[in-house]
């Protein structure tokens, strides 16, 4: 059901805060959010650099395409 989807579509942190907690911080605010919105599942795509990969599986999406969208339950 896509009202039960909540969807990134940008999370960018500048390259000097990077490493410092506030990618992670952000995202946790909003899968905090949608789930207590009803959303129980998140989604999104991510930009083709390991970088980006490693921060998502690290937060636990899994890629589900090979065009790198990545989706975990809530």
């Amino acid at each position: 059901n896509i009202r039960n989807l909540a969807r990134v579509d940008d999370l960018y942190v500048d390259r000097q805060f990077q490493r410092s907690g506030i990618g992670t911080a952000l995202l946790r605010a909003y899968e905090d959010y949608s789930r207590k919105n009803g959303a129980g599942i998140m989604s999104l795509q991510s930009r083709a650099t390991k970088q980006a990969k490693d921060f998502y599986e690290k937060n636990g999406f899994r890629q589900i395409s090979a065009d790198r969208f990545m989706e975990k339950s809530l």
